[in-house]
């Protein structure tokens, strides 16, 4: 099952191979670790059986998983070999980062403490609780295996995300979710090492009150400020104003005689295509292409939606014939929306007069 979901992880992302072998190294030294204490527990003494033939079984498992995804289920047999050419331009993009180049520190200020706006957050007691499991999963009398693997691994992973000169929040979560089962070990050691009856409520009001602040700013992060720059969260997000443009493609579907049938053509880069793909899953005949020449004629499509590059091209393409409109995709990257001029008058007809 190890190597089922290892299998799982190098298919879905490229930073799994970080992952990976911080859990790796974390596994072979707490297992050596709590072996050689006396008082290891049950999961130590199993781990110390573990032979060659379950890490072969263990392999074989995540490199099958590996390649059926890799593979597009079969249809492509060397997609696997060629996803190990990829770590190039892996390698690359983490030395040579550009504009996601950040400090070693970068994640420990995003969890511990940021301020924007009159926007606070902090996940500062996290952090300290995690502190306190760190102490109690390297103590000498420690429980054995299982505290000291995830410990290991939350550092391992977390050492070798900040040397990474590329950032961007969503790494944090590989090694920031040890981190909340380490301060979880912390909150036990904190009861289990608190006497008096007084001290153990203290410690529960603490927690009780911090878990509420925690409750709060995961539904300002998440309801409130989804999309709002000052969510350190947020970076090189959609933009709520996509959503108006997908809302308007959907009003003009009701409109159209073919309905889901409406032909739709989307001239941009990759980068600026997504996530349109997902919003528009439902209808039948939407084509993706990066550049204004390689779409055919543009005037058979009811809608065309345009990237700031191609806009220009199209829009001459398509003369006074269609509407323009303009939505903003991320921060400063614009789509232009540009709908059949016909289409356009039935939709502000059926919106009545004065819309």
């Amino acid at each position: 099952w190890a190597g089922v979901f290892a299998g799982l992880a190098y298919a879905t992302k490229e930073t799994s191979v970080i992952v990976l072998v911080a859990a790796i190294v974390a596994a072979i030294v707490a297992q050596r670790w709590s072996t050689s204490d006396a008082r290891g527990d049950a999961a130590s003494r199993v781990a110390t059986r573990t032979g060659a033939g379950q890490a072969i079984l263990g392999l074989t498992a995540a490199i099958a998983v590996a390649w059926v995804f890799y593979s597009s289920f079969f249809r492509n047999p060397s997609g696997l070999v060629d996803s190990l050419s990829a770590f190039g331009g892996y390698v690359q993009r983490g030395v040579e980062p550009g504009a996601h180049a950040e400090s070693w520190d970068y994640y420990l200020r995003l969890l511990a403490f940021s301020s924007s706006g009159g926007f606070i957050w902090t996940e500062g007691l996290v952090l300290l609780l995690a502190t306190v499991g760190f102490g109690a999963a390297f103590r000498r009398s420690s429980q054995g295996f299982w505290p000291r693997y995830v410990a290991l691994y939350s550092l391992i992973a977390a050492v070798a995300f900040s040397v990474i000169p590329y950032k961007t929040p969503w790494n944090a979560l590989p090694f920031y979710a040890g981190f909340v089962v380490m301060a979880g070990l912390g909150v036990a050691t904190l009861i289990e090492h608190t006497r008096s009856r007084l001290g153990k409520g203290l410690v529960l009001a603490v927690l009780l009150v911090g878990s509420w602040h925690l409750g709060v700013q995961n539904w300002r992060a998440n309801a409130q400020y989804p999309a709002d720059p000052r969510n350190p969260y947020v970076y090189a997000q959609t933009t709520t104003d996509f959503l108006r443009m997908v809302a308007r493609i959907n009003d003009l579907v009701a409109q159209h005689p073919d309905r889901e049938g409406m032909l739709v053509k989307v001239v941009a880069g990759p980068y600026e295509q997504w996530p349109l793909p997902w919003y528009l899953r439902r209808m039948e005949r939407v084509g993706y292409w990066p550049r204004t020449d390689d779409a055919g004629p543009l005037d058979e499509a009811a809608v065309v939606v345009a990237s700031q590059e191609n806009a220009a091209a199209v829009e001459e393409a398509l003369g006074d014939t269609y509407v323009s409109e303009f939505y903003g995709l991320r921060p400063e990257v614009i789509l232009t929306l540009f709908i059949e001029r016909g289409l356009w008058e039935r939709l502000l007809a059926s919106r009545g007069p004065g819309t």
